[in-house]
């Protein structure tokens, strides 16, 4: 794999992105080569890598530029940035991260909405094979917008990256699969490397919301994400002089005192995580098993994938058989995950707790969630639909609890979490359903959590506020029917009432539920622990 040096001082390693090559970085290294030592990769069968035969997948990119390169900052761009996050999160001579215009997850799911649908990459490989040039000049021309077109940074650019051509259609079509493919979100929550994210402000590929909410599920302090005001997909072109500063710090600042070389992108972090002590914390439960309802998307999930993250066994359980199959398949591929079981099944009835709990060898740990029941005036239900809201939000739970807590009790270890809903501590008006009967919920393990805590087995509630789920944007749309309204716009309103400016991603939530679970947690129980945002305004 080429890879050129150039420059002198700390160490930074640039990784293109999708269908380009090196030479896309001229502007930066002009501006960084007399501050640092830039070794700039082309990808394998791109630029002056047409001839290395190195597969176009995470692991073996990253071995090979690790092999060639010294300890240093990596840095990755779009495509790039799932190279260089994978080194991040697997080799210790990556000092530090930064992904510019880049995401863990390029393609929008439910539970990634911060993308752009499949069909685009197919539609972009398609128009790269057809008219190379033209395509780059597109490129270049929505991120150069409102900047001076005589630069001499950027005249020569277009005629370098057509004159070395396009890659091979079966390279475009590698680089599309990967993009399409990969996600990379669950090694987030345990990324140990420190972290700067840089998206571009008119990205219309990786909007900054995905770079905020891929630097807010990383440890506590060790993640930063800063906009690039005026920048696109490419900020470093259009706004090199900014992106170049931001590389330069992040790579030559002050070093940590004892950490040897490393650079102080760490020196953005709380004292008490400079040392690394909180990302080296072990939350003591790797080995044990889980049994997490209501696991294949939303909050479930994001509690299925830390508890997968720490070593632990989880059983997920949920109806819907494909989502549940595509949940279990990315728990498994997280670094250091344990055995992970799919169950479909409905935890609301008596044989699909049986069937679930048969799946789980040992109970250590139940996370008890289920959908929640419609919004609407109270005036429009039946007592049947008050029977079903306590069937799958109280009583399903407390079946569970009491299946569960005994074994818990004897083997002198157990951690209960229940998902409610903030609604619990500020009743909301459309949700009567869901006000009663989690309400109901709350005060059964109020008693319960005192009597089995002195056998170590503790019992708890996570209230979340407005998270980015299924369930928040059903409600928003049965408010715009009701209003007459426009569903984004209300969404809109709602994320400007919330002091922290945005709405929770379900790993946030996720890392809050794996402490909870924690062998750090014994002298924690009887609790309801509200996340919102800062959205409650109440003392208590």
């Amino acid at each position: 794999m080429h890879i050129a040096v150039s420059g002198s001082g700390p160490a930074l390693v640039l990784i293109h992105g999708w269908a380009l090559q090196g030479d896309v970085f001229a502007p930066l290294v002009e501006r960084l080569s007399g501050q640092l030592t830039l070794h700039v990769v082309d990808l394998p069968r791109h630029g002056r890598s047409r001839e290395d035969a190195t597969p176009l997948e995470c692991e073996s990119v990253v071995a090979a530029i690790a092999a060639a390169t010294p300890p240093a900052v990596w840095c990755g761009w779009s495509l790039g940035g799932l190279f260089a996050l994978h080194a991040a999160a697997t080799r210790p001579q990556v000092q530090g991260l930064v992904m510019l215009a880049s995401s863990p997850r390029f393609v929008r799911e439910e539970s990634w909405p911060h993308a752009v649908p499949a069909p685009v990459f197919a539609q972009f490989a398609n128009d790269l094979a057809v008219d190379f040039p033209a395509t780059v000049d597109r490129f270049l021309a929505l991120d150069l917008m409102n900047t001076d077109p005589a630069r001499a940074d950027l005249r020569g650019l277009r005629q370098r990256l057509v004159d070395a051509g396009a890659p091979a259609p079966r390279v475009l079509e590698e680089g599309a699969r990967l993009l399409q493919s990969a996600d990379l979100r669950g090694v987030l929550p345990s990324l140990r490397t420190p972290s700067l994210w840089l998206p571009g402000h008119r990205d219309r590929l990786v909007p900054p919301a995905a770079a905020h909410a891929a630097a807010a599920v990383c440890p506590a302090g060790a993640a930063k994400a800063q906009t690039i005001a005026h920048g696109g997909h490419a900020p470093f072109l259009g706004q090199a002089d900014e992106v170049a500063a931001q590389l330069q710090h992040s790579t030559t600042a002050p070093l940590v005192r004892g950490v040897g070389r490393q650079p102080t992108m760490l020196s953005c972090r709380p004292t008490a995580v400079r040392n690394r002590r909180w990302t080296d914390m072990d939350l003591g439960i790797a080995g044990r098993w889980a049994l997490v309802c209501g696991a294949s998307k939303g909050l479930g999930l994001g509690c299925a994938r830390a508890l997968a993250a720490e070593g632990v066994n989880v059983v997920i359980v949920a109806r819907g058989k494909q989502a549940l199959q595509q949940a279990a398949n990315a728990l498994r591929a997280l670094p250091g995950a344990g055995q992970v079981v799919a169950v479909a099944a409905d935890v609301t009835t008596e044989a699909g707790r049986a069937v679930a709990l048969a799946a789980c060898p040992q109970v250590d740990i139940l996370v008890t969630n289920a959908g929640g029941p419609p919004a609407g005036d109270f005036r429009q239900f039946e007592r049947e639909d008050w029977i079903a809201a306590l069937d799958a939000n109280m009583l399903a739970p407390i079946a569970l609890i009491r299946a569960t807590v005994d074994g818990m009790i004897a083997r002198g270890f157990g951690r209960i979490v229940n998902i409610t809903s903030s609604s619990v501590k500020a009743p909301i008006d459309i949700l009567a359903l869901s006000n009663g009967a989690r309400s109901g919920l709350t005060g059964f393990v109020a008693g319960l959590a005192r009597r089995t805590v002195s056998a170590n087995v503790t019992i708890n509630n996570l209230l979340p506020g407005q998270f980015d789920t299924d369930r928040l944007r059903g409600n928003f749309a049965f408010m715009a029917r009701q209003q007459n309204a426009d569903a984004e716009a209300i969404a809109e309103q709602k994320r400007r009432h919330i002091p922290a400016g945005r709405f929770g991603q379900p790993d946030e939530f996720g890392a809050a539920c794996a402490f909870l679970c924690s062998a750090l947690a014994g002298y924690l129980t009887g609790q309801n622990l509200l996340i919102d945002g800062g959205a409650y305004p109440g003392t208590f």
